[in-house]
């Protein structure tokens, strides 16, 4: 039987509080390196010098892990023609079924190519405007809440090890 005094920290467990903020805390760090990382290496392309290349083929196909994007496109540098299939460096952030739409066969587009070697390219360089800024705050949320429930953890749990008559009473 719970107690009327009993908070609900301590019906949960400062335990259960413990290790659900430190998944969370380690969740969001983890969360927040890879950010990080994505928004390094799109600066670092958006410096790539650029030459025109041409669609091949772009298509939607259903792969054993769902949907994938079959991407090629024709690029020329210093007169040797090459191949690229990425759209991003860090993978199309979107609905892979708006692809196609956006990149027909035949159509000339801008290739952003990594100058040596030049056999790396993508067709975009931008951040991802909104998607980017909801995973950051996502990420800021989930470091909030984990840090919340590591308080609140560790503040229940020095007062539980206390002897039961020495605790401080909660109010109901």
């Amino acid at each position: 039987m719970v107690d009327a005094h009993t908070s609900s920290s301590e019906r949960v467990g400062p335990g259960c509080l413990l290790v659900v903020g430190l998944v969370l805390m380690v969740n969001g760090i983890v969360g927040w390196r890879v950010l990080a990382r994505r928004a390094a290496v799109t600066e670092v392309t958006a410096e790539w010098p650029t030459t025109q290349g041409i669609i091949q083929k772009c298509q939607v196909l259903a792969g054993p892990q769902g949907e994938e994007l079959d991407l090629l496109y024709v690029y020329e540098v210093q007169g040797e023609e090459r191949l690229g299939r990425r759209v991003h460096w860090m993978g199309w952030q979107g609905d892979l079924r708006a692809v196609p739409e956006r990149y027909r066969p035949g159509m000339k587009v801008k290739v952003h190519y990594e100058p040596d070697p030049p056999h790396r390219a993508v067709l975009e360089v931008e951040g991802g405007g909104r998607e980017r800024w909801v995973n950051w705050g996502g990420q800021a949320f989930l470091l909030l809440v984990g840090g919340i429930g590591l308080w609140h953890a560790i503040r229940n749990g020095r007062r539980l090890l206390q002897p039961k008559e020495q605790r401080p009473r909660l109010k109901p």
